[in-house]
């Protein structure tokens, strides 16, 4: 362990300490405070552990401290007194901010001089929480409990699921009972607890920096700075002073994958860069991060309304990164997801591709290529698909609400949110450089394409996952049947008052009936007057022949409303697609479940931390994704209390995602009885529970043993068996999708010809079992490329 001299210390962190001392804010914090002197005798009783700057003078130049951190403790600890016991309004308070941004500035240089990342104290502040309430009439509160905020929360004592209501929710709910949602946003028939059952929180919860003690000195450093994942480094934290020469490791982006589609980008980017920068760029590379197949399933209501619509709209989804090498480590500065309709989907969406989401932190250097090379990566792919034969591109320019990630978590705080009309002039930019490359033969907002393609049915807008329009279809649909049930209940009404009408030789039915009769009169009028006011209005738009569509007709207004947010891109002259040959993929399929659509990378990030505010973040975070990419094939889950990463495990079926590693489960246990799991074919029980079999006397019984194994065999033949016929890609049975996984490594992998991967050993053991009992000639599992 490393042991500090006084004169070490002195050295280093006394002129630090006498710049603050000298400034002119610093006399309140000279002498110990004297509450007599300063009449506050309420002082002590606030700050139980008082500090100034003599006192920290007389403890470093005596010796007192062991490690620079207990000087930076006590600077700490002085400035938190100022601000616990001072309102922000006055002059101490403001002169300790002013302290605290000099000391934060001084304390880095003579704290790597000892051998420290830094000196200062890292924090998470709190995450912006999600309402479960109803913000009026539909699930979803649009409200969000931002920071410092108050809300009521509710904690399941089985599943510890936690349940946010903001308070504005919380009191407009008018019974004494709050139904809980499930995971698809349904509270009928759900759990309903009572309202005294929550706990007033606020949303101020402040999580430090974790901290690493290298085993050899005993120097703190924190994780971030020093980019220590276990994964790299299982033997134990080694600060950087001790190990010396940086060790290379393979978790770096240019080893992942490569495709056509990533190669293509990643050269018109570099060809870009070569041209038009004089001095060294870091290199940029381009990789697909997933890759497979969806679809998107049509709403119930529009189905109904259109039962000759086809219900399932397939497509192919792609996750598309962008990294840098930023002193010498990968930071990942762009994220792109697309939707790609190909030749055999049904129309609508034939040949499209659907711009999901676009985000990026300014990270790049040089910062004045930034913008242009964001350019360069989407008519990289615009030209790519292009290629392939796809004829519409869409774009849906909608910034995200303050607040708000789109794909990585934390933006830097000089990264400001455009607003919409800049958002949409830096799209036009790209697009109108791409027409002029002969890229986009045409680009156009969605009102004008409506118009110029004669659409008539809102059957034939295109219908993509997660876009805008699904879901305003189904909303219109919704008012206009509303609107049909209103006016069939008035003309009822109207139909029954006229049947039973009174008699004629009524004096004061003849009295109201002519009055009835002025009435219609000037209600007819009126209805002309409108009617006139209507097609003058009519005639200063163009109005879309829908043939009696009124569904479209009221769509086509929105449109309208929303057309500059909404571009439609030709990448062919829409005359010459029955001349394009079918679009083939020459990508393979890339399994991955962090990028299994926007959410789970960015739910994963808030989850463990993973913010990309700061630099040094932005290269902790990327380094995590990129040893989650390089382990995707390993099937990896992480132990709820270690966090190591762990195949065989056992797992909680009341609490939501736990699972625990053996070790842990054997130390500490949990509240609720677990199963074992394990990712194992043969020596596992491929997802099933495995008991503990024992005979009367406590020994295990080799009998029974050997029966589960041999059901254990037959279970991972029978998931083998479907997971191979199977073609549903959201098949419900939670093995299928294990082991096409399985399989699809099998087939890829290029250790298990020498025999150096166990994943393929078993499924080729396993595949042997089966061929020796199956008689089946076309039996699917024959045909898995098991060579080794």
């Amino acid at each position: 362990k490393k042991v500090f001299t006084r004169d070490e210390l002195v050295e280093e962190l006394l002129p630090v300490l006498e710049t603050m001392f000298n400034m002119d804010e610093g006399i309140w914090f000279r002498e110990p405070v004297d509450p007599e002197k300063e009449h506050i005798p309420d002082y002590f009783d606030v700050i139980k552990h008082p500090m100034d700057f003599g006192t920290i003078r007389t403890k470093l130049e005596g010796g007192k401290y062991e490690t620079p951190w207990n000087f930076i403790d006590d600077v700490n600890l002085m400035l938190t007194n100022a601000f616990t016991y001072n309102r922000k309004n006055t002059r101490i308070y403001k002169h300790a901010a002013r302290l605290k941004d000099v000391f934060k500035a001084n304390i880095d240089p003579p704290m790597k001089k000892l051998g420290y990342c830094c000196g200062k104290n890292f924090v998470y502040l709190p995450l912006v929480l999600y309402c479960f309430g109803y913000g009026g009439t539909a699930y979803t509160c649009p409200w969000q409990i931002a920071r410092d905020a108050e809300y009521m929360e509710y904690i399941c004592p089985t599943t510890k699921t936690p349940y946010h209501y903001c308070t504005r929710c919380f009191n407009e709910h008018k019974t004494d009972y709050i139904p809980l949602p499930d995971e698809t946003g349904n509270t009928i028939n759900t759990e309903k607890v009572s309202k005294s059952q929550f706990t007033k929180m606020c949303n101020d919860k402040i999580v430090e920096e974790e901290k690493q003690i290298c085993k050899n000195c005993g120097r703190v450093w924190h994780k971030v700075c020093a980019l220590y994942m276990d994964t790299i480094y299982p033997a134990g934290f080694v600060c950087p002073p001790c190990r010396g020469e940086k060790k290379e490791h393979r978790y770096v982006a240019k080893k992942l994958p490569h495709s056509k589609l990533a190669r293509h980008v990643e050269e018109r980017v570099a060809g870009f860069l070569s041209k038009n920068t004089e001095s060294s760029v870091g290199e940029v590379v381009i990789r697909v991060l997933s890759s497979f197949d969806k679809c998107v399933e049509v709403k119930s209501f529009f189905k109904a309304r259109y039962p000759d619509h086809t219900s399932r709209l397939p497509y192919r989804a792609k996750a598309l990164f962008a990294f840098q090498k930023i002193d010498g480590v990968d930071v990942c500065f762009f994220g792109l997801h697309i939707q790609e309709y190909s030749s055999d989907c049904p129309a609508p969406n034939t040949r499209r591709v659907y711009i999901s989401y676009l985000d990026s932190v300014n990270y790049f250097k040089p910062s004045y290529m930034r913008t242009k090379v964001y350019h360069e990566i989407l008519l990289g792919y615009l030209d790519y698909v292009k290629q392939r034969g796809y004829v519409y591109a869409h774009i849906w320019a909608c910034p995200p609400h303050e607040g708000d990630d789109y794909i990585f978590h934390c933006h830097p705080e000089n990264q400001k949110t455009p607003k919409p009309k800049r958002l949409q002039e830096w799209y036009k930019t790209i697009l109108d450089k791409g027409k002029s490359e002969g890229i986009i033969f045409d680009y156009k907002n969605i009102f004008a394409m409506c118009v110029d393609e004669g659409l008539k049915s809102a059957e034939e807008v295109y219908y993509f996952d997660g876009d805008f329009w699904p879901q305003q279809l189904e909303d219109s649909i919704k008012e206009l049947e509303k609107e049909e049930q209103e006016q069939k209940a008035l003309e009822e009404e109207e139909a029954q008052q006229d049947s039973e009408g009174p008699s004629e030789h009524d004096p004061a039915a003849v009295e109201g009936k002519n009055k009835s009769s002025k009435a219609k009169g000037q209600k007819k009028a009126n209805n002309k007057s409108k009617k006139n006011t209507c097609k003058r209005n009519a005639s200063k738009k163009i109005v879309l022949n829908s043939g009696g569509d009124s569904l479209f007709d009221k769509v086509y207004q929105i449109m309208e409303k929303h057309k500059e947010a909404f571009f439609a891109v030709y990448l062919h002259d829409p005359k010459v697609v029955c001349s394009l040959p079918p679009i083939q993929d020459p990508d393979p399929l890339i399994n991955c479940e962090i990028m299994d659509g926007r959410d789970a990378f960015l739910n994963q990030a808030k989850e463990m931390r993973l913010e990309f505010s700061s630099l040094r973040r932005a290269k902790f975070s990327t380094l995590h994704l990129l040893c989650d990419l390089h382990n995707r094939d390993k099937f990896m889950y992480t132990c709820n209390n270690c966090s190591k990463n762990v195949e065989t495990r056992w797992n909680c079926p009341e609490c939501t995602d736990f699972d625990l590693c053996i070790p842990c489960y054997e130390k500490i246990g949990h509240q609720h009885s677990m199963k074992k799991l394990g990712l194992g074919i043969i020596t596992g029980t491929g997802g099933q529970e495995t008991p503990a079999i024992k005979s009367e006397g406590g020994a295990n019984n080799p009998a029974d043993a050997k029966r589960i194994k041999k059901e254990s065999i037959h279970r991972c033949i029978q998931s083998l068996v479907h997971a191979c016929r199977c073609k549903d890609e959201d098949c419900h049975l939670p093995s299928c999708a294990k082991m096409k996984k399985v399989v699809h490594h099998t087939r890829t992998c290029k250790k298990k010809k020498n025999g150096g991967c166990p994943i393929c050993k078993q499924l080729i053991a396993l595949c042997c079992f089966h061929s020796k009992r199956c008689d089946d000639p076309g039996c699917p599992v024959l045909c898995v490329d098991t060579t080794a």
